[in-house]
């Protein structure tokens, strides 16, 4: 038997919606992927052989799973038109799926199997039909349907089959549905996340303050931060790269992965989609100021212009220090033009650019030379020059994303050496754009003193990309 899995476009127009940069197969329900639900259900009743069909993909989907080999299956990927009708797209595939029993997930839906039970044959083994559950069905073909052209409307519903499912035809029902898998049905899958107790999925990497309280069930993606005094309720679902700040409440809610919740928020039965946060139950979605949820900064003039001035001198003393060995191995690194790429990065608020040379590692001299940071030496005259500061938020390359990004910042004054670089080197950008959310409220001249010599010492002793 083969699988066939389909999501209509005209299914899943509310998710562009609300997720506007998530792909629906990639929508997660209880921090899980809904393409991954599918093809452990197809594991699990014996396919082996499924093909995806998207609209539009730019390789995302493909390069999420690839070929399913990590989930003991073989997955192939085509392509369809928005338009195309589920008797087009099977057309497009009959190569695929003729001389073979089928099953097709047709529509945007859930597929409520249980792991436990492996004998789901009253409906593998059923004559040709389907099931529906609103715009959602499942169908199972046989083998001599699949040869020629099938008249899929004329197929009977099964109607007492041991498997149902649900469709998900708005943001109630995916709420809905997502806080009931870890309320009722967590045992039926195979959840991301150790489990060492009954309701609650922890993540790698969570860092949970003492005096935080959790409360089950629960889910904790991986990378978290859970900070003093916070509260995790009940039916929460926590996604990836999180950082929950000291007293504020989460209950009943799905915080979406690379968010970071201020000091103080109280967030009930609600969703945090990076900027956005979304009410289930009436379906509005605003866009997150950052008072909301990194507290307004209001600097005094003395401690800015102390802070300006330390900045200074500090800067005027690397300038100093970094000259010579600088100067030793700049001709090395400007042999070849291969040694360094040039590129442009954001370095205010209004998006200005700087071309900044991006050292290529690829030998002993020029992975020392980042080590020592002397490819900031240029980036320190700039900032002598009062373009750029000594220590502050990432430096981001000029992308569509970063832009987004940092249109939703309080502030953006980005430092030679960052926050991100200075308590872990090597993190990817979505880590780098959560780091420096926690930075924008939590910056004081101690902590840039921090930022500065953490972000050198993490350069030389664990940068080894």
């Amino acid at each position: 038997m083969k699988a066939l899995i389909y999501c209509r476009p005209d299914n899943t127009d509310w998710v562009k919606s609300f997720f506007p940069d998530e792909s629906p197969y990639k929508l997660r329900i209880a921090n899980k992927p809904l393409l991954e639900y599918y093809v452990d259900f197809c594991a699990l009743i014996g396919i082996k052989q499924i093909r995806v069909v998207t609209v539009d993909d730019n390789g995302s989907i493909s390069n999420f799973l690839g070929g399913g080999e990590i989930l003991g299956v073989d997955i192939s990927y085509n392509l369809s038109r928005k338009e195309d009708s589920l008797a087009k797209v099977f057309l497009k595939n009959m190569g695929f799926c003729s001389s073979s029993d089928l099953l097709v997930i047709d529509g945007f839906g859930f597929i409520n199997y249980d792991k436990e039970k492996v004998d789901y044959s009253d409906f593998i083994n059923a004559s040709t039909g389907y099931l529906q559950e609103g715009d959602f069905r499942i169908y199972s073909l046989n083998s001599r349907d699949t040869e020629g052209r099938v008249d899929l409307e004329s197929l009977e519903e099964f109607l007492d089959s041991t498997l149902s499912i649900s469709r998900i035809d708005g943001i109630q029902d995916y709420f809905a549905l997502s806080r009931s898998i870890i309320r009722e049905r967590a045992a039926n899958f195979v959840l991301p996340g150790y489990s060492s107790e009954r309701d609650v999925f922890i993540g790698q990497n969570v860092a949970l303050a003492k005096s935080s309280r959790i409360d089950k069930p629960v889910m904790i993606g991986n990378n978290v931060q859970l900070r003093n005094s916070c509260s995790i309720g009940a039916e929460t679902i926590i996604g990836d790269n999180i950082i929950i700040d000291s007293d504020a409440t989460v209950s009943s809610s799905i915080i979406y992965g690379n968010s970071y919740i201020g000091p103080g928020v109280e967030l009930v039965n609600k969703i945090v989609y990076k900027n956005y946060l979304i009410s289930p139950d009436t379906g509005d979605r605003i866009e997150i100021v950052d008072s909301f949820l990194t507290s307004k900064i209001a600097e005094k003039a003395r401690t800015a212009a102390i802070r300006k001035a330390a900045h200074y001198f500090i800067t005027v003393f690397l300038i100093i220090v970094y000259c010579v060995p600088y100067s030793v191995f700049w001709p090395f690194v400007n042999a070849s033009r291969a040694n360094f790429k040039r590129k442009s990065f954001i370095i205010s608020k209004n998006l200005r650019t700087v071309r900044v040379n991006v050292v290529n590692r690829s030998n002993f001299i020029l992975n020392l030379f980042v080590k020592l940071s002397l490819d900031k030496f240029p980036l320190l005259i700039e900032a002598f020059k009062g373009n750029l500061h000594l220590t502050g938020n990432t430096l981001y390359e000029d992308t569509d994303k970063t832009r987004n990004f940092i249109e939703t910042l309080q502030f953006y004054r980005p430092g030679i050496f960052s926050y991100s670089e200075s308590i872990s080197p090597n993190q990817d950008i979505d880590q780098d754009m959560l780091n420096d959310s926690f930075y924008c409220y939590h910056r004081t001249p101690l902590m840039d003193i921090q930022v500065l010599f953490g972000a050198i010492f993490n350069r030389f002793f664990y940068n080894n990309q």
